[in-house]
C-alpha cells in the first residue's frame, strides 16, 4: 500500500516535470511577417497579420488567434501559449509596426486551465490574392453546368456568349425592363418586357442574332428568374475574385475586405466571416493583411468550402491602368454618369496615404452609391502615391489637401478654405478628363459629402460646386455662393512643389513637437526598442535613448529589459526560471529513486 502511494507521488511529480518543462521562446514580428519557430520538438508557423495602438492579431499553424493586448495569452489548440509584450505601432512611411510576444511550447499535454474561446472557421488550405490581383477558381472538374432557369447576377453562356443578368422591373410597372450585361463587349443590353399569358417575354440581340426568352417565375415580382427559349443555356462554376479595398477598420479593430466576386461587390468582410456564392459554395476569409506604409502589403487568403479552390488563372491588374476621356458632361447633374463607361467605373477613388480612417469609410460609402445603381467596380481604391499623372486620369479625390497629395496638386489649400462644418464637391477638368473633389473642414464632414454622394437620387446635384452642412444623417446641400478659386493644377509632385515653395510673406508651416525620441530627423514613440552603436537601447518616457537593463534590475516596462520580461519591478530571465524550476525538480526525483530503488 505504502508503495503504491510513493509510487503515485512518483508520477505526479513526472507528470509535473513534463507540463513544467515548458519550451519558452521571446520573438518579435512585423506585420504581416511570417516565421517558422520550432519548441520542444513542435514547429509554430506565425504570422502577425494585424496591429493597432494596443491590439496585435496572429495566425499560429492556421489556427487565429482572438485580438490580444499586451500581458493578454491566447492557448493554442495543442495546449501552446502565446503571450503578448509589447507591440509597437506607427502610422507612417519607412517606420515599424510589429509586436513581441512569447511562445510557451508544453509538447502534446494539451493545458486546460481555461476553456478556449471559439474561434473563426480555419480552412485547411487557402489562396491569396493580393490587392488589384484577379483570381479564377473553380471547385471541382466542371467550369460550366446546363442550367433551365437564370437568376439575378448569374453569369450564363448563350452561344458562346458570356452574359450576367443584371435584373427586372416587375411587369405591374408602366413600360417595364430587363437589364443584362454582355461581358464580353462590357454593354449594357436594356429590353423591353411584354406580358403573354401571365409570363414576361423579352428578345436580345447578341452578334447580330436574336434571342427569346421569357419568365419562369412570377413576373409581377421584381428581378424574376428566366430562361432561354430557343437556345441552351449554361452557367460558368468559375468564381473571379478581386480584392478591391484592404483596409484597416480602426473602429472595429479589425482589417477588412471587399471583394469583386463575377463582377458583384460583397459587403465588407473580416477574418472568419462567410460569404455565400453559387452553387452551394462558401467563401471564407482566413487573413488579411493590410499595411499603409511604404512597400506594405495588401493582401487576403480565403478557402471555398474549407479548402483552397482550384486554380484556373491569376493575373495582375495592373494600377498604371489608363482611365480614357470622358464622353458625358462634367456636371454634377451628370453623377456619375461622367466616372462611368459601358457600366463600370472610368475613375479611381483616390485617398492619402496619410488619410485618416474616415477618408477610407467616405470612399467605401461613394462606391456603395455606385453597386448600389448597378455599376460594375473593379480595383478603383488607389493611394495617392500610386497616381502618376492626375491630370490624364479621371479622378475621384477624398480628403483635404494636407492629407491626400492628389489632392493638394489639383486644389491646394482644400479643406482649409471651408468654415468649420462645411464639406465640399467640386469638379474640375483637364485634358478631357475629369477630377470629383470630395472634402471638408475636418475628416467628418469630408464623410458628409460622401453620404449626399451614396445617395445622390436623393438630392437635386447640378452644377460644378456644391457645399454640404448639415448632420451625418441629414446632411444638407446648398449652391457655393461664390466659386473658390484655385491654383493653376501641376502635373506631377515635383512641379507641384517648386509651385509651392514658401515666399517671405508665407510663414513657413512650424516644425511638430515630437513626443518621443528624436532619431536622425524621425520622431520614434515611446518604448521604442532599436540598436544604436552595437548597444540595444529604448527610448524612455522623457524623450533620451537609455540602454535596457540587465537581469534583476529595476523596471516597469518590458522594455526597459535586455530580456524584454519585466515582472514585479524586475527585470526578469524566463528561461532561466524554468531551467532552475526543472532541476529542482529533477533533484528531487533522483532523491525519491535513491529512497525507494
Amino acid at each position: 500500500m505504502k508503495k503504491n502511494i510513493l509510487l503515485s507521488v512518483i508520477i505526479m511529480i513526472v507528470l509535473s516535470i513534463n507540463i513544467l518543462a515548458e519550451t519558452t521562446s521571446t520573438n518579435t514580428l512585423l506585420e504581416g511577417e511570417n516565421k517558422i519557430y520550432t519548441l520542444g520538438n513542435i514547429p509554430y508557423s506565425i504570422t502577425l497579420n494585424y496591429v493597432d495602438n494596443n491590439e496585435a492579431k496572429f495566425t499560429v499553424n492556421n489556427e487565429p488567434t482572438s485580438k490580444l493586448k499586451v500581458s493578454e495569452s491566447y492557448i493554442l489548440s495543442d495546449g501552446g501559449i502565446i503571450t503578448i509584450t509589447d507591440i509597437v505601432n506607427q502610422n507612417y512611411p519607412g517606420v515599424i509596426n510589429q509586436a513581441t510576444f512569447s511562445l510557451t511550447s508544453t509538447g502534446t499535454i494539451p493545458v486546460k486551465s481555461q476553456e478556449k474561446k471559439d474561434s473563426p472557421l480555419v480552412c485547411k488550405s487557402t489562396n491569396t490574392l493580393l490587392k488589384g490581383e484577379l483570381g479564377t477558381y473553380k471547385m471541382g472538374e466542371a467550369e460550366t453546368v446546363i442550367v433551365s432557369e437564370i437568376s439575378k447576377n448569374d453569369i450564363f453562356i448563350l452561344d458562346g456568349n458570356t452574359v450576367m443578368y443584371k435584373g427586372a422591373d416587375s411587369t405591374v410597372k408602366p413600360s417595364p425592363l430587363i437589364k443584362l450585361l454582355d461581358k464580353t463587349s462590357g454593354n449594357i443590353i436594356t429590353s423591353n418586357v411584354e406580358v403573354q399569358d401571365s409570363k414576361a417575354t423579352f428578345s436580345i440581340l447578341l452578334n447580330g442574332k436574336t434571342y427569346p426568352f421569357e419568365s419562369v417565375s412570377d413576373p409581377h415580382t421584381a428581378d424574376y428568374k428566366i430562361k432561354s427559349v430557343t437556345t441552351p443555356t449554361s452557367l460558368k462554376k468559375t468564381y473571379e475574385i478581386v480584392p478591391f479595398i484592404i483596409e484597416s477598420n480602426p473602429q472595429i479593430g479589425e482589417n477588412q475586405v471587399k471583394l469583386s466576386i463575377n463582377g458583384q461587390q460583397s459587403e465588407n468582410l473580416i477574418e472568419g466571416a462567410s460569404y455565400q456564392l453559387p452553387f452551394g459554395v462558401t467563401l471564407s476569409i482566413q487573413n488579411i493583411i493590410s499595411q499603409y506604409y511604404a512597400g506594405g502589403i495588401h493582401s487576403v487568403s480565403f478557402c471555398l468550402n474549407g479548402e483552397k479552390g482550384i486554380k484556373v488563372s491569376t493575373k495582375t491588374i495592373s494600377p498604371e491602368i489608363v482611365t480614357t476621356p470622358i464622353t458625358t458632361p462634367s456636371d454634377l447633374s451628370n453623377y456619375p454618369n461622367f466616372l462611368i463607361e459601358k457600366g463600370k467605373s472610368n475613375a479611381y477613388f483616390v485617398v492619402g496615404s496619410k488619410s485618416p480612417s474616415t477618408d477610407n469609410l467616405a470612399m467605401t460609402d461613394i462606391a456603395a452609391g455606385l453597386t448600389n445603381s448597378g455599376y460594375t467596380l473593379v480595383d478603383i481604391a488607389k493611394l495617392d502615391s500610386e497616381i502618376n499623372d492626375p491630370l490624364h486620369t479621371n479622378l475621384v479625390v477624398i480628403g483635404k489637401s494636407s492629407d491626400n497629395d492628389i489632392t493638394n496638386i489639383l486644389f491646394n489649400g482644400a479643406g482649409e478654405s471651408l468654415k468649420e462644418g462645411e464639406g465640399m464637391i467640386k469638379l474640375l477638368e483637364n485634358n478631357g478628363y475629369v477630377q470629383m473633389i470630395v472634402t471638408g473642414h475636418s475628416p467628418e464632414d469630408t464623410r458628409k459629402v460622401a453620404k449626399v454622394l451614396q445617395n445622390y437620387k436623393k438630392y437635386n446635384l447640378q452644377g460644378k460646386e456644391l457645399i454640404v452642412t448639415g448632420s451625418l444623417t441629414e446632411p444638407i446641400v446648398t449652391e457655393s455662393s461664390k466659386p473658390i478659386e484655385i491654383k493653376p493644377a501641376t502635373n506631377t509632385l515635383k512641379e507641384k512643389q517648386q509651385l509651392t515653395t514658401p515666399t517671405p510673406t508665407i510663414e513657413a508651416p512650424k516644425e511638430e513637437k515630437c513626443t518621443g525620441c528624436k532619431i536622425g530627423g524621425n520622431c520614434l514613440p515611446y518604448g521604442t526598442r532599436l540598436v544604436q552603436d552595437s548597444m540595444a537601447n529604448f527610448c524612455n518616457i522623457d524623450g533620451i535613448l537609455k540602454l535596457q537593463q540587465d537581469i534583476d534590475a529595476s523596471c516597469q516596462n518590458n522594455y526597459e529589459c535586455a530580456s524584454n520580461q519585466c515582472s514585479n519591478g524586475k527585470c526578469i530571465d524566463i528561461s532561466a526560471q524554468l531551467k532552475e524550476t526543472n532541476s529542482f525538480l529533477e533533484k528531487m526525483l533522483n532523491w525519491f529513486k535513491q529512497v525507494f530503488g
